[in-house]
């Protein structure tokens, strides 16, 4: 089938897309949709709406060529550069201009389908760029998230507002959202403050009278030493302030058998944690407590909780007192509610609790929490009735104003419970979901809703008007159904772009119960069949989960790959054949690069993916994660995403052998890497981006045969890919100056440790060097019959590579990657414009040295690795401005020169 290309499938202005991403990532969040309500693993709205454009958009070379094509290629990219900064999103006459090029390129534009709606990211930038739309998930918080963001905006843009003050007062304009805004504000309001009145006696001021914000408790159970048996608190951190001018911490001492809890504000430091990995142990007696003892104390219901800190409003501050035992009784006290007996998974990706005697939803909170968001939901349903009232009896729109206000009761969800900490850095709280897993907190906060600081439910309020603020305006109606999408899709051709679920990364049925519960509670007679279980769907999920495999994780890689399969086939029978499938996929390809062992995640994917007649047309890795944790580089926590272009491959497409494949990857891999290495693609993420065009090549063929005439599976090819890779970035070492090889061949054997003379001359003489050059180069360290490789801490503190007699590029690596940890971009800027035309193969030495760490495991060097290149465009623009104010400098001394010359 013939078919014009899209801008996709040829060129993507990927290094402004990835700005654009980043920047969106870390702008203040107030205003964004994804703000309304959480879901884990949401892609940036700039790069959604950057990918659905160029899937729409032709590329200029189906009717320009040469020079002409490239100019109109380049206007294409500015018109992307501006469509994706988040300044932008609401900007109507920007969006004009992209939705005019989109029907440039297309007549009847069949309508966007997200088979995997997850967060409702694609769905809505969809939306806003002019076409129809329609969203499946299988899990109902999906649905209901992506009901939220297109399909009720676009019933009540424009409506008035309902509530009687507004309507007496008539209170603003009512264009696009401003009259539900107003409704979902007015209603909340009154809620809060009716929630505050019945609950008024379990929130009281603290003993100085000032307004409480939060409550700081500790977990307790019996000592195990039989001579104490005391109740004794488990305190993971008593820190409350680490800020270098504002240090604050829990002091305790052992007075007459009781525990005495004070704060400190002094320089200092607070008592060792009482919760290490180890174990625990004793606040009152010392001994220590192992966590056998632990989880046999909790799983008996025998942990208690005991008031340890009170946080306080002050005067432009936070103010600390001890706990008390009034505080502590009145928390205790409080009633038991109904309704949230539902069983947690007794074994589930991402719980680390049930260890630990939590069987149920309810014991996830404390019986405050617990009343505080029953009272709220209870409110919530009453309120309907009011909404009916004031709407003239309108039951769809006080459906809608309930689910929004239901939105807000679940963020307020977010931050009480009892897996939420206390964040000593920036005196705040951690909520319970900063990654999507329930772990175990043992010393946990409790905040006041009703407070005007720190999480109340005003301000989850506002937080979900301002979401709805940046909605499209004008735009399409969106559909949006729950569907299991390996069996039923809706009927038609469509534009599909989507996120499907990756292989085991995150347990979503399992995390999404922890809202499901609270939502059901209010929403399951305004969408009766959406909440129709107790619980979201499990069997169904597509998710390789060895808990619901009877413990297998071959049945669990069976189930899920057979399940992508399905999928893939079904979506690639509704897609409209006239336009590309793009795919989103991040998870960390190697799982064990000493043992060769791929990623089954990726492999499933794709076998997936070619056994539904489909070939890749393109790769784009998109800078869609937030990292920059250590934990990040050995787990499956990525920088970018790789969007996967897809086309049906043809009925003709030919036969290929082994030789034949490596051949055509060593011909197309090489010049493919090298501009994923200049787009400063992180090396985190070189062995997932590599796998999209090695994968290219290996798709266009109906199948690559072996030697002994069998198909090649997806895993060799991996394996393949991986191997020219590796051959890819040692050839790139081959160009460098020789004591850079040298230091590349030791490190890799020894790292930063010693080894012998003896080793070290042999390697130098091979390298076409000496010991005692690399001395002088210093770069080593020789002494006694050893040789090291110098440390970055012991690099000298003034090297300035203009003046450094034998300059490496080892060492422009290493001093760079110090600069940047000691004195941040603008110091690492400063060596950049000194080094000149050797930058580039600092950056390739970089990507080799991640490649080695990651295989080795060697996790402190490889973050410092892929840090530095991770701030190469950032370093490199500081440069740039250096050189140009620099140049601007010259400028004018050569103009006040000449100008003093003509004056004589």
């Amino acid at each position: 089938m013939t078919y014009k290309k899209k801008l996709i499938e040829v060129a993507l202005p990927l290094e402004e897309i990835n700005k654009a991403c980043v920047h969106e990532k870390s702008v203040p969040r107030r205003g964004h949709p994804a703000t309304m309500h959480l879901w884990w693993a949401r892609r940036p709205l700039a790069a959604a709406r950057a990918i659905i454009f160029a899937s729409l958009v032709d590329d200029p070379s189906n009717y320009m060529q040469g020079k002409k094509a490239e100019k109109e290629r380049s206007r294409l990219f500015k018109l992307i550069s501006q469509l994706v900064k988040w300044e932008n999103t609401s900007n109507d006459k920007l969006l004009g201009k992209a939705i005019d090029q989109i029907k440039q390129s297309n007549n009847n534009i069949p309508p966007l389908l997200d088979p995997f709606c997850g967060g409702g990211t694609i769905p809505l930038e969809g939306q806003r760029l002019g076409l129809k739309i329609y969203a499946q998930d299988l899990n109902p918080i999906p649905v209901i998230i992506a009901k939220s963001l297109i399909d009720l905006p676009t019933k009540y843009s424009g409506r008035p507002a309902s509530n009687p003050i507004a309507k007496k007062e008539n209170i603003g304009n009512w264009n696009h959202l401003n009259g539900l805004i107003a409704d979902i504000k007015k209603y909340g309001s009154q809620i809060n403050d009716e929630a505050k009145e019945i609950l008024n006696k379990y929130y009281p001021e603290s003993p100085n009278k000032e307004t409480i914000v939060a409550w700081i408790w500790a977990r307790s159970i019996k000592c195990p030493n039989p001579i104490c048996n005391k109740d004794t608190p488990l305190i993971k951190s008593f820190w409350l302030s680490t800020k270098e001018k504002k240090p604050i911490w829990i002091n305790y001492k052992v007075e007459k058998g009781e525990l005495i809890f004070w704060i400190e504000r002094k320089k200092g430091k607070p008592s060792d944690n009482v919760v290490t990995r180890n174990g625990a142990k004793c606040l009152h007696c010392n001994s220590h407590i192992d966590f056998k003892h632990v989880r046999n104390e909790a799983s008996k219901g025998r942990m208690n909780q005991k008031l340890i800190g009170i946080v306080t409003d002050a005067v432009r501050s936070r103010n600390y007192i001890p706990g008390d035992k009034i505080q502590e009784s009145i928390a205790l006290k409080v009633p038991d509610v109904p309704n949230i007996d539902m069983d947690l998974p007794e074994k589930a990706l991402g719980f680390r609790i049930q260890n630990y005697g939590m069987k149920k939803f309810r014991d996830l909170f404390t019986k405050r929490q617990l009343l505080v968001l029953y009272t709220i939901s209870d409110l919530i349903l009453k309120k309907r009735d009011q909404i009916l009232i004031d709407s003239n009896n309108d039951e769809e729109y006080a459906d809608a104003v309930i689910t929004y206000l239901s939105f807000a009761r679940d963020k307020l969800c977010d931050w009480s419970s009892s897996i939420c900490s206390w964040i000593p850095r920036i005196e705040g709280v951690r909520p319970t979901f900063p990654r999507p897993a329930i772990s175990m907190s043992w010393d946990f906060v409790e905040i006041n809703p009703f407070s005007n600081s720190i999480g109340n439910f005003l301000n989850h309020l506002n937080w979900v008007g301002e979401g709805l603020k940046n909605l499209p305006k004008k735009c399409k109606k969106g559909t949006v159904v729950q569907g299991d999408a390996r069996v039923s899709l809706p009927d038609g051709q469509f534009i599909i772009s989507t996120d499907p679920p990756y292989y085991d990364n995150i347990g979503y049925a399992d995390l999404s119960d922890f809202f499901y519960v609270w939502l059901r509670l209010t929403l399951k007679k305004a969408y009766p069949n959406i909440f129709s279980t107790l619980l979201t769907p499990k069997a169904q999920e597509l998710i390789a989960n060895p808990f619901r495999c009877e413990g297998s994780r071959d049945k669990a890689n069976k189930f899920f790959l057979e399940g992508l399969r399905d999928s893939f086939k079904l979506i690639s029978s509704r897609a409209d054949k006239n336009y590309p499938i793009t795919i989103y996929y991040a998870f960390k390809q190697i799982e064990n690069e000493e043992e060769k062992t791929h990623s089954t995640g990726w492999e499933a994917m794709l076998e997936g993916l070619l056994s539904s007649n489909l070939k890749i047309v393109g790769t784009w890795p998109i800078r869609t994660e937030r990292v920059g944790r250590a934990r990040d580089f050995s787990s499956n926590a990525l920088a970018s995403s790789i969007v996967i272009v897809c086309r049906p491959r043809s009925e003709t497409a030919s036969i290929s052998t082994r030789r034949e494949l490596i051949k055509n990857l060593k011909k197309e891999l090489p010049p493919a890497l090298k501009n994923l290495q200049e787009a400063g693609i992180a090396p985190v993420d070189m062995a997932q981006s590599a796998i999209g065009p090695g994968m290219a090549v290996f798709s266009r063929y109906s199948k690559v045969l072996e030697a002994d005439g069998t198909p090649m599976s997806v895993r060799t090819a991996l394996q393949i890919i991986n191997q020219e890779l590796d051959s890819f970035l040692t050839e790139q070492e081959s160009d460098m100056d020789r004591e850079t090889r040298f230091c590349v061949a030791w490190y890799k054997q020894f790292g930063w440790k010693e080894g012998p003379f003896g080793d070290a001359n042999t390697l130098a003489t091979a390298k076409g060097t000496a010991v005692n050059a690399l001395d002088t180069a210093e770069v080593v360290y020789a002494k006694a019959g050893k040789v090291r490789l110098l440390k970055r801490s012991e690099l000298d503190d003034d090297w300035d590579p203009t003046t450094d007699k034998k300059l490496t590029v080892w060492e422009c690596v290493q001093h760079l990657i110090k600069r940047l940890d000691q004195e941040g971009e603008d110091s690492a800027a400063k060596i950049i414009r000194k080094i000149g035309g050797l930058a580039e193969s600092v950056k390739e030495l970089t990507y080799r040295l991640y490649s080695m760490c990651e295989k080795k495991g060697w996790t402190e060097d490889g973050v410092a690795y892929n840090s530095l290149i991770s701030s190469w465009q950032s370093i490199s623009d500081k440069a740039q401005h250096y050189d140009k104010v620099s140049e601007e400098t010259k400028k004018r001394l050569k103009d006040k020169t000449q100008k003093k010359l003509n004056d004589l």
